[in-house]
C-alpha cells in the first residue's frame, strides 16, 4: 500500500524546517499505528525534525507527560477504543497548547472543518506528498508562513 506520491522522494534535497525558523529541528510526536506510515514520515523528516513515534493513546499521553514537543502529528483512526480526537481533547484539557496536525486516510466532506473546529491546528489527508507534509508543518510552527 502506498501512502505518498512524490516521484523524487528518494533524492530530494529540502530546506530544513528548523533552519527556516533559525531554531534547532523541531521535536515532533507522531501518533500513528501503521508502521509503513511511521517509517515514511521518519524518512521524509529525517534531516528536518526529531520525530518520536508511538502507536497508542496511552503511550502518547505518557510521552507528553515526560517530554516537551513542538508539534503533534496525530492519526485520527487509531486502532483501539480511543481516537486521535480523544487524545488531543485530553491533552487540551490539561492546558497543553502544543500545535497538532490531524492525519487521516478517511477524508470525507466536512472532515477538515470538523477537526479544525474541534481541537486541531491543521489537517493533512492521506495520501500526501513530501511538499504537503513540509508545508503543513511549516505553517503550523511558523505563523508567518501561513500567509
Amino acid at each position: 500500500m502506498l501512502f505518498i506520491y512524490d516521484p523524487d522522494w528518494a533524492v530530494a534535497e529540502t530546506e530544513d524546517v528548523g533552519q527556516r525558523s533559525g531554531n534547532p529541528p523541531p521535536r515532533i510526536l507522531l501518533v500513528e499505528d501503521r508502521t509503513p506510515i511511521v517509517h515514511l514520515i521518519h524518512y521524509l523528516l529525517r534531516d528536518q525534525a526529531d520525530v518520536e513515534a508511538v502507536a497508542r493513546v496511552h503511550e502518547a499521553l505518557h510521552r507528553i507527560s515526560q517530554t516537551t514537543f513542538d508539534l503533534f502529528l496525530i492519526d485520527i483512526q487509531l486502532q483501539g477504543q480511543r481516537t486521535g480526537v480523544d487524545l488531543l481533547q485530553e491533552v487540551r484539557s490539561q492546558n497543553n497548547t502544543t500545535p497538532a496536525v490531524a492525519l487521516t486516510a478517511h477524508a470525507l466532506p466536512g472532515d477538515r472543518e470538523r477537526l479544525l473546529d474541534l481541537v486541531f491546528d491543521a489537517y493533512l489527508a492521506k495520501p500526501f506528498s513530501r511538499e504537503d507534509l513540509e508545508t503543513t508543518i511549516t505553517q503550523v510552527l511558523i505563523p508567518t508562513a501561513r500567509g
